[in-house]
């Protein structure tokens, strides 16, 4: 039963404090959004906290191992009451998860991760099975968000899973608590679009527009005659049309020039406004309004409503280019299609509960596609209106509390808000004319409510056959338009451009070629560069560069296992992102100290090497304690292996510190639960950017160091 119009409802009144954060359709999608996580543990466990209560629609733990003693000590959420040693840990960890919040559906899958991706009931690796390739596919497309907690670079489920996230465009974030230090790393396949990034870019009331009015706002301007009103109403004049009074007499006495965007010319801009004044009103809180800097600002940018350069990022993608047909080629001449998804493993349970997830849409994986169809149409639609009107975008309508009458107030709200409803309306008219090109390679599973638009309405058929069109309404045009100065893009390095040597190349990303490997293979149809940042063109599902050989990449160990056809197609494409790393050294380190991100990002790294060559992390014995360890060896074999992976990414040796290699062998791989929930909790609210898209997500590493208590981020 729905809620009386204008009463909230249960869920509105549950989370009444953290829809005032993101809105309510922030949390619309995070309700219909559901999250995989990997491994139990207790970063794992934490970062699912951190999503079940702020109302997750649906949520999945996989972890294939039983409780031990040790666990209790490590995670909060496996207690010797509810969780028995022996017991199934993901079992136990959903049932204590769910008492947080019943409205979070949760599942608990006791296989181990390899069995899922191979969808064969058995561990043992599939990367030379075509079938084993949709399965992992099928896996993660059941998500919005995969979350791997607690996995190395050398774990080569990982690998397949990063693989499946990347060619399905599902995001993938990997956390990691180790010892007093955790790291946290974005995979956006290959970007991630934000409609608000809140970042001040778009704060309501700040588009103003007063250096460059439009006709109607001129004219209530100069409908206003400040001689001919008494004190009263003086002192009530809307602090925008002082504005515009101050900037027509500057144009005036200066020959029509602007205010010169100066401190001078501003602060020149400032007397003659305060020139306005009367002696008569004593407290002209109108004018001190006027003054503030933020307005002052405002009079004196010529540019006011023209993109700014990272805006002008979104509007230069090539899905943003009106002109773009995403129809699929007749024939089936186009790129390669994303891979067949077979028995969708990971789909979450079915039934009412879960009717509401995906927002309809089949699958996570159709949801993202959809939802990614519905922002390029928008941004396109966008660009014809900016290319139509100056360069300028629409205008956002929200003025700021002023002081000023209610007439007055009204008069101005108008003119604002029908000027942004014009512009909203010429965006919405280029969307429509735009969506036929542009079906969604998506599927739905039931029919669109009203509120979805007419667009996805028109593209319903009885069944799930294509086409169906990107969703827009005025609604959501307005809601685009009004934050439009907010739009973002940010495009990722995929793990394999990271871990990879011939896929990432050199610290330069350029490709590198090794004529005594084996030939590159091709993974489930893709090229290698599919599962790089190289060849990108604007869309997921195969539209990388690369050949048709049938060929298929990667070794059943995980490991990388490229050669010279590889990166020749690697090559023939535009040249993967390369790593941010050296650059961020070398902006950071200071009187030849290192960065202690950057120690600690190489030291993880070669902490996993040392891992695959032992069969145990530095300072830990087989058992997992320290006994009978050589910790003085440890640490050698660690500055040799950790001076192998700076020189990988373009380090110079002072790059890594020594206490911070002390401190990774004495840690032991530790996962300390207070770190853990700290690691988690940095986890989940970059699942929250991506699923509600807004705020910036991380691009693409967060190092938390808690020797020093402190966090640094940067492009691995």
């Amino acid at each position: 039963m729905e809620a009386p119009a204008g009463k909230p409802d249960g869920s509105t009144d549950r989370y009444d404090r953290q829809i005032r954060l993101w809105g309510e359709a922030g949390q619309r999608r995070l309700e219909a959004a559901a999250v995989c996580v990997v491994t139990a543990s207790a970063t794992g466990t934490e970062t699912l906290k951190n999503l079940v209560l702020p109302g997750i629609g649906a949520f999945t733990l996989v972890d294939g191992t039983t409780v031990t003693a040790r666990d209790y000590g490590a995670n909060f959420f496996l207690t010797p009451d509810a969780a028995p040693v022996g017991a199934p840990k993901a079992a136990a960890a959903v049932t204590a998860l769910g008492e947080l919040n019943a409205a979070a559906v949760g599942t608990a899958r006791t296989e181990e991760l390899a069995s899922l991706l191979n969808g064969d009931g058995e561990g043992g690796p599939a990367l030379d099975n075509a079938d084993g390739d949709a399965a992992a596919a099928s896996f993660v497309s059941a998500f919005t968000v995969v979350v791997a907690t607690q996995m190395g670079e050398g774990h080569p489920a990982l690998r397949r899973l990063a693989r499946a996230c990347w060619t399905t465009g599902v995001p993938l974030v990997v956390a990691r608590a180790y010892g007093l230090y955790g790291l946290v790393r974005v995979v956006a396949s290959p970007e991630a679009t934000v409609l608000d990034a809140r970042d001040g870019s778009a704060d309501d009331g700040m588009d103003l527009r007063v250096a460059a009015p439009w006709p109607e706002l001129s004219a209530l301007a100069a409908a206003t005659d400040l001689d001919a009103l008494d004190d009263t109403a003086f002192a009530h004049v809307p602090a925008v049309v002082l504005l515009l009074k101050a900037l027509a007499s500057w144009a005036e006495a200066e020959g029509g020039g602007g205010v010169p965007p100066t401190a001078a010319g501003r602060a020149a801009f400032k007397k003659r406004l305060a020139g306005l004044r009367r002696p008569s009103v004593r407290d002209a809180d109108n004018f001190d309004e006027a003054a503030r800097p933020a307005h002052i600002r405002a009079a004196a940018d010529p540019a006011a409503g023209v993109p700014s350069l990272v805006v002008e990022a979104v509007l230069a993608h090539p899905r943003a280019d009106p002109a773009r047909d995403e129809r699929p080629a007749v024939g089936g001449g186009g790129p390669h299609p994303r891979p067949p998804l077979r028995g969708r493993a990971g789909t979450p349970p079915s039934g009412d509960t879960s009717a509401a997830l995906y927002d309809g849409w089949a699958s996570g994986a159709d949801a993202l596609a959809a939802d990614a169809a519905s922002f390029w149409l928008h941004a396109a639609a966008l660009r014809e209106f900016v290319a139509a009107n100056d360069g300028r975008l629409p205008l956002a309508g929200a003025l700021p509390d002023m002081t000023s009458d209610t007439a007055s107030y009204v008069a101005l709200q108008t003119v604002y808000s029908d000027r942004a409803r014009a512009d909203a309306e010429q965006v919405a008219a280029a969307a429509a004319a735009l969506a036929p090109r542009r079906p969604v390679a998506a599927a739905r599973r039931r029919p669109p409510s009203a509120v979805r638009g007419r667009s996805v309405d028109a593209g319903w058929g009885s069944n799930t056959t294509q086409p169906v069109l990107p969703a827009w309404d005025e609604a959501s045009v307005k809601a685009f338009c009004r934050h439009a100065a907010a739009v973002r893009v940010l495009r990722y390095r995929s793990l394999d451009d990271e871990w990879c040597t011939a896929a990432r190349g050199g610290p330069d990303g350029a490709a590198v070629t090794d004529g005594g490997s084996p030939a590159a293979r091709i993974e489930g149809g893709f090229p290698l560069a599919a599962y790089t940042s190289a060849g990108y063109t604007g869309t997921v599902g195969g539209v990388f560069a690369g050949g048709d050989s049938g060929e298929r990449f990667g070794s059943p160990d995980g490991a990388c296992d490229t050669g010279a056809a590889a990166a020749a197609a690697v090559a023939a494409a535009s040249p993967a992102l390369p790593s941010g790393l050296p650059a961020f050294y070398e902006a950071n380190a200071g009187d030849g100290a290192s960065p202690s991100a950057v120690s600690i990002y190489v030291l993880l790294r070669a902490a996993d090497r040392f891992y695959g060559q032992h069969g145990r992390y530095p300072g830990e014995d087989v058992y997992g304690g320290l006994d009978g360890v050589d910790v003085d060896g440890d640490a050698g074999l660690m500055r040799d292996l950790a001076a192998g992976v700076r020189a990988e990414v373009g380090l110079p040796p002072a790059a890594v510190d020594d206490g911070d290699v002390v401190e990774v062998v004495r840690a032991a791989a530790a996962e300390l639960h207070p770190v853990a929930a700290l690691v988690g909790g940095l986890a989940a609210q970059e699942v929250m950017k991506l699923v509600t898209k807004q705020f910036v997500p991380v691009n693409n590493t967060v190092v938390i160091n808690l020797m020093t208590g402190t966090t640094e981020s940067f492009e691995a």
